[in-house]
């Protein structure tokens, strides 16, 4: 799922992101929703690592941002 543009430089946001049981994926900000989709189900992928500001992926880069407050809930 892709929400071109959706980062400003040098403004504070709030992104979140609610995935349900069948993959129906909703990414908003600062409340509005801006992108949905559809994802892999998180329990049906193995993983081995997750992190916050870097990637599963060697060649991206890491996040060069703040992040003020990070929370993970099992309900939208």
């Amino acid at each position: 799922m892709t929400a071109a543009n959706a980062i400003a430089l040098n403004v504070w946001q709030m992104f979140t992101v609610t995935v349900d049981e069948t993959g129906a994926t909703t990414l908003y900000k600062n409340g509005a929703p801006i992108a949905t989709g559809e994802v892999d189900v998180p329990n049906t992928d193995a993983r081995v690592n997750n992190w916050i500001g870097r990637s599963g992926w060697t060649t991206d880069a890491l996040y060069r941002g703040r992040i003020d407050d990070m929370r993970i809930y099992n309900y939208a």
